[in-house]
């Protein structure tokens, strides 16, 4: 029987405090208005937590798509411990002599947006990116047949590592055939596309850095999206906060998406592009249907995880959702049809 396994790789993971204030003035004292909130954080160990809330909540309901979640990450020091024993489940980590990050989200009473201090990871020695990229290999070969698996590879490598950090660790993964969803941006994200990645996940502000080019008009989005198509992106998903999403194609370059998300009372906003594309992983290694084309597949797998960052967004505690809630949501995600000679 064929596995269905997502693979998250974290290179940057973090011990999270989410802070809540009825007010926030800067140069001044400001006292948390509820007890601080500690969790296991970084954008992988986000999609991780929330693939697996929802294969526990099919397995609850005794519905057939369960997919196994395999994080692949560093771990040091004394928050590293800290940040394992909040994580709720076994990761494969490599220990770090570096301590595993601090960050933390600054909540205001009453406001939907959430102000984030991230401290900069630091970057691990040349031994222990070595041990990496072998427990990443092990990982992938051990699966075998991964027709009905799906890898997530999320975040910025640390400050001072290579510029082809994600490149070499897509090609050593991928190797097999593994379908891998790339949220990054930049210089790392320009290498990783020549490994081909099958969908890249990047929001408008990041394409903009990433391509040097502002996307003001439907037309500059459309363009610049397929450029990075035309340099080995297979699919490539737009977001633009809580307005639409743009799915664009290498399968059908005359057709584009343009998705709506529900609306929903956003009480904290981080995690959401996580959720994203664990919701993304999700459907695609355990609700596929033959029955449907791959684009059709994608646009179907896409939709559902915008109704997974959107769960998010009601949530206090970034990356992660009521698991229930991407399902009730999934059905109010909106779908434009675009062609190239319709848009703008």
């Amino acid at each position: 029987m064929r596995r269905k396994v997502t693979i998250c790789v974290g290179v940057t993971p973090a011990l999270q405090r989410t802070l809540r204030f009825s007010s926030l003035v800067l140069g001044d004292v400001n006292r948390c208005s509820a007890e601080p909130i500690e969790s296991a954080s970084g954008k992988a160990t986000n999609v991780a937590r929330v693939v697996r809330l929802l294969s526990e909540y099919m397995t609850d309901l005794q519905e057939a798509g369960t997919t196994e979640t395999v994080l692949v990450e560093f771990s040091g020091g004394e928050t590293g411990e800290k940040y394992r024993s909040l994580l709720g489940f076994e990761s494969v980590y490599v220990e770090t002599k570096a301590a595993t990050r601090i960050c933390q989200t600054l909540l205001v009473d009453g406001e939907g947006e959430a102000t984030e201090l991230v401290e900069e990871a630091i970057n691990p020695s040349e031994a222990e990116w070595s041990l990496f990229t072998e427990t990443l290999a092990k990982q992938t070969a051990a699966i075998g047949d991964v027709s009905q698996c799906v890898g997530v590879l999320t975040g910025s490598p640390p400050p001072g590592s290579s510029p082809q950090t994600y490149k070499e660790l897509l090609l050593v993964a991928s190797a097999r055939g593994l379908r891998f969803i790339v949220d990054s941006q930049k210089t790392p994200l320009t290498e990783a596309l020549e490994a081909r990645p099958w969908l890249v996940k990047i929001n408008l502000q990041e394409l903009e850095k990433t391509s040097f080019r502002q996307c003001t008009t439907e037309h500059e989005l459309r363009d610049t999206s397929y450029g990075l198509i035309n340099a080995g992106a297979r699919n490539v998903v737009v977001t633009k906060g809580k307005d639409s999403a743009w799915l664009f194609s290498g399968d059908d370059m005359n057709t584009y998406y343009e998705m709506t998300p529900p609306k929903v009372q956003s009480r904290n906003p981080i995690g959401s592009g996580d959720s994203m594309a664990a919701g993304i992983a999700f459907y695609t290694s355990t609700r596929s249907k033959e029955s449907l084309s791959q684009v059709e597949n994608l646009l179907e797998a896409v939709r559902f995880g915008i109704a997974c960052g959107s769960a998010n967004a009601e949530t206090e505690t970034p990356g992660t959702v009521i698991p229930s809630r991407p399902f009730e949501l999934v059905n109010s995600v909106s779908i434009k049809v675009r062609t190239v000679a319709s848009g703008v």
